[in-house]
Formats: structure tokens, sequence, C-alpha cells
């Protein structure tokens, strides 16, 4: 499969990608990370409900940016979207001419009235990195985030044909949006050291224990 942007017009192309599928009440959300979009689907018609990305149904409101090479989306309490944001090409590159390829967790709001949508937090672990393949967040009970970097790479500019990418992978467990604390790490594979083997964790959960209580028989 050859991915985006298409140089060769003779190859497969992995034009979609659809890497996530979750439910919103009777709908479902579909994540399709080579078009950069987030779709509603009603399962009883089939019909597509709304588009969210780049020339999608939403405006983006001032002060926001759009996600790009999305995965694992999930839709709040709030009604909002929380997002992997992979970040390899955006679609206002052409703002930030200086500006590397950076990886961050993003969450919007959708005003499906007005038909705008607002970034109301997003997180780029204060130094910012990329990890252009996998990657997961999800919002915990306790209000913390836990994310998963699936595929952390030093250099995107470094990957040739003949020189593939050495990944690593990191886990962590975040405090709070206005300025996240990291609470807990995790690190998988040995990003220091590029000759060893590549490493990568492409989905990862945080659940509260392996042992869940069980009810005693009386």
């Amino acid at each position: 499969w050859e991915m985006p942007p298409y140089l060769d017009v003779d190859k497969p192309k992995d034009w979609s990608h659809a890497n996530a599928i979750v439910p919103n009440g009777d709908n479902w959300v579909v994540s399709l990370r080579n078009l950069d979009r987030i779709i509603e689907i009603d399962p009883t018609t089939n019909s597509v409900e709304w588009i969210f990305g780049p020339r999608g149904d939403f405006e983006l409101a001032e002060g926001s940016r759009w996600f790009s090479r999305q995965h694992s989306p999930m839709i709040t309490e709030d009604g909002n979207v929380l997002m992997y944001d992979n970040g390899l090409d955006r679609f206002d590159t052409s703002e930030h001419p200086e500006e590397r390829p950076f990886t961050r967790v993003v969450e919007y709001a959708l005003d499906h009235e007005a038909m705008t949508a607002t970034e109301v937090w997003s997180w780029d672990g204060g130094d910012r990195y990329v990890c252009p393949i996998t990657g997961t967040v999800q919002y915990l009970e306790n209000g913390n985030h836990f994310i998963s970097d699936g595929a952390l790479l030093e250099d995107i500019s470094a990957i040739t044909p003949s020189s593939p990418p050495h990944y690593s992978a990191r886990l962590r467990e975040i405090v709070g949006t206005t300025d996240p604390e990291v609470i807990w790490e995790l690190i998988v594979g040995t990003p220091e050291d590029t000759e060893a083997p590549s490493w990568y964790v492409y989905r990862a959960e945080r659940i509260d224990s392996l042992y869940p209580p069980f009810a005693r028989a009386e």
C-alpha cells in the first residue's frame, strides 16, 4: 500500500485507512486516518451524519488547529471529540513553513447548530515529538489522561526505503490540562540505541486492577 501523498498512480492506495470505530449514542463515529476525517454514521440508514476535519462540515474556530493522520478518537461525557493527533501533514502547513511535524493529543468541542469546532485543549508533551504511526489517548475516570506514544521517531526526515526507521514507545499518565504533570511513565524499547530492534505499542489502556473484586458466596 502506498501512503499519502500518492506519487505513483499505478500502486494500490490505502486511501482511507479506517482505524477506529466508537459508539456515540445510537450512531457510530469512525476515524479515517488517511483522509484526516472523523465521521458519524447512522447504522440504520447508513447515512453520514457529519464529517469532521479539513474541508468537512465544521468551520474551525479561531485559535484552533486541525488534526492530521489521527488515531483513537473518543466521545467524552461532554460530547467533545478527544483524539491522538499524529500530525504528519497538517492542513495549515503553508501557514507554518518552518514548523516540523509534531504529535499531540487534542480535544474539540463541536457546535452542531453553528457547525463550528473549537479546540478546547491540546498537549504536545511540553517538548515536541513525532509519532508517525499508532497512538492512543484515554480519558480516565479520575480525570487524568493516559497516553500511548506507540512509535516514537527521533527524526521523521531520516525515513528512506533503504533506511528503515527505529521506533520506541512511551506510555504516560498525566494530571491536569492547563499545565499537565506526568505522574507515571513507561519506556518500551531503546530510544537511544538506534542499532537495536524497533519496538511498537499499537494500543494501550489503563485499567485499575487485574484482579477485580468478586462477590462472596453466602
